[in-house]
């Protein structure tokens, strides 16, 4: 499937999470499969583990949709407002 195709269904909040949680086990840099996780971050519909789990993610932008996901759990916000990076430090502790 194609990448532009993913990241649609990755956004769409009718998207059933077992098909968000498998969009997140993907994995290949010729693709720039980090958007697919940043899809997922998006989604106001995501369930907390995987925002969670996302929370972890190498790529900045996707911690920060993380932080900035209305749904993110207050235990994930807490994790997030340890981040390394400055922004996603302040995003995340504003909305604890």
């Amino acid at each position: 499937m194609e990448v532009s195709v993913l990241r649609g269904i990755s956004l769409n909040t009718n998207t059933p999470v077992e098909t968000l949680s498998k969009i997140c086990d993907i994995r290949n840099p010729n693709n720039h499969y980090w958007l697919l996780s940043l899809g997922v971050a998006k989604n106001s519909q995501a369930p907390d583990y995987l925002l969670a789990k996302l929370a972890n993610h190498d790529d900045y932008d996707v911690r920060l949709a993380v932080a900035n996901n209305s749904n993110t759990p207050s235990f994930v916000l807490k994790q997030l407002a340890a981040d390394k990076e400055y922004c996603i430090r302040q995003t995340a502790t504003s909305k604890i």
